[in-house]
């Protein structure tokens, strides 16, 4: 017998290799699409029901969704709304069988393909257009980067209409957590499609180190990822590892700066180099004054405030009108509009309020915003 299995293995190198290569990719975390796991996944689309659906209906019945079952893996659902609790959602050993590596990204897709929104043009065109201007876009191929302004509105619908996660590391594998690696998965587009931001995400994401705290929209999910000896979901557990005193969570600052400058030796990158690199304060936050065309603005999670030159030679209050609906402000001095501004979101119009600058050359609007979250830009 052990003669004939010696001769089998000689006969198919070119098969034996394959397949361990498949395997050691997919154990890698390396995105590989086998025709078995392309049936898997037309089987589940042909389903009526999607798996996610399935254990999140045990949650609406109240039931739980979050037991181990069967050597399934759990994971959390944040939902953007605060009011909403976090949930242990658990993914079953039949689905992660037929999806090796990171299962999580596959398993919530459907989840975020079922919001039907559509992808808000102007905001994808801005966000484009500064993102291939900064330098961190998209590369091709050639290795230079490609101008995502150029993606039609349609394109990015029918992507958004399949599904598509966008996988942010909380905190980085390594030796000190056994190279565990806590990752929040979130609709790609869901700031293209305005979903509401979801505080609880970023404050998670604030407390591993990220300064400012990053912003996500819209529900997300949060797992855990082993990536040695192969990479593999382990358990991920509402109310103990979303907890701000979970072991994970107090160990995520020093994990990540240690991360980083293990990054630094490997490529070299001086500390200016790296500080140029780190997350840039959102628009008009942190102290930064956002600049428009014919006015300045900043922001918190709670205001705005917009400033507005109107005369070098001094404003005459008479000839000044200050006009505020819920999405939009109007200003105009000497029966001139100067400033018609339609906002990203609704603004409480009884606690608007304005008032001039020191040299009386500049009008200055505050105005509270209906829903205390930060703003990726000011218009709509």
């Amino acid at each position: 017998m052990s003669s004939d299995n010696n001769n089998n293995k000689e006969s198919n190198p070119d098969e034996e290799t394959a397949a361990d290569k498949l395997s050691y990719l997919l154990d890698h975390g390396i995105e590989v699409s086998t025709p078995e796991e392309r049936e898997a996944d037309r089987r589940a689309n042909a389903s009526s029901v999607a798996p996610i659906f399935l254990q999140l209906s045990k949650l609406d019945r109240s039931e739980s969704a979050g037991e181990n079952e069967d050597g399934g893996i759990q994971f959390v659902l944040i939902p953007h709304d605060d009011c909403k609790p976090m949930s242990t959602v658990t993914i079953p050993a039949s689905f992660l069988k037929e999806h090796r590596g990171d299962a999580i990204p596959s398993f919530v897709k459907p989840y975020f393909a079922a919001d039907r929104r559509s992808v808000d043009a102007g905001l994808l065109q801005a966000q484009a257009t500064k993102h291939f201007a900064s330098g961190r876009g998209i590369k091709g191929a050639d290795g230079k980067f490609v101008d995502t302004s150029k993606i039609s509105t349609s394109a990015m619908n029918e992507v958004a209409a399949a599904g598509s996660v966008e996988t942010f590391c909380l905190t980085h594998p390594a030796d000190t957590n056994k190279h565990t690696g806590v990752y929040i998965h979130l609709d790609e587009v869901g700031m293209l499609k305005k979903l509401p931001v979801n505080k609880r995400a970023g404050a998670i994401g604030g407390a591993c180190g990220y300064n400012p705290a990053p912003i996500f929209y819209g529900d997300v999910f949060v797992g855990r990822t082993k990536t040695k000896p192969r990479m593999t979901n382990v358990d991920f557990v509402a109310g103990i590892d979303t907890d701000g005193s979970a072991e994970w969570m107090r160990r995520a600052v020093s994990e990540n700066l240690t991360w980083q400058q293990t990054m630094n030796e490997a490529t070299g990158k001086s500390s200016e180099q790296l500080k140029q690199m780190e997350q840039p304060a959102h628009a008009g936050t942190e102290g930064s004054v956002a600049q428009e065309s014919n006015f300045s603005w900043t922001q918190d999670e709670e205001e705005i405030e917009i400033i507005i030159p109107i005369s070098d030679s001094g404003i005459d209050k008479k000839n000044l009108k200050v006009v505020y609906r819920p999405r939009i402000v109007t200003v105009s001095y000497q029966g001139e509009t100067i400033v018609r501004l339609d906002l990203f979101e609704s603004v409480d119009v009884d606690s608007c309020t304005w008032t001039l600058n020191n040299d009386k050359t500049k009008v200055v609007i505050t105005c509270e915003k209906a829903d205390a979250k930060i703003w990726p830009r000011i218009g709509s």
